[in-house]
């Protein structure tokens, strides 16, 4: 036996240093990504979240909102 390696014919030799770099990157990329992800899903659980508190409590929130727009449509901000 003359290695351990075997070559098939009509490929090319990848070499090492590339195979290594490769494999380090995945390691910095695969939890990256999942970091990423789990990210955005916690801010979709969080929007969700707040959506239904919002609907739960309508009324204050519809207060709020129709203060705010009057606030906004008084005369003082218009442009004459």
């Amino acid at each position: 036996m003359q290695g351990s390696h075997t070559h098939i014919p009509g490929t090319n030799h990848v070499p090492r240093g590339y195979i290594v770099a490769a494999i380090l990157s995945l390691l910095f990329m695969v939890p990256l990504c999942l970091v990423t992800a789990l990210v955005i899903i916690i801010i979709i659980i969080i929007i969700i979240i707040i959506i239904i508190i919002i609907a739960q409590d309508r009324d204050r929130w519809r207060t709020l909102v129709n203060a705010i727009k009057n606030l906004l449509s008084h005369k003082m901000w218009k442009i004459s």
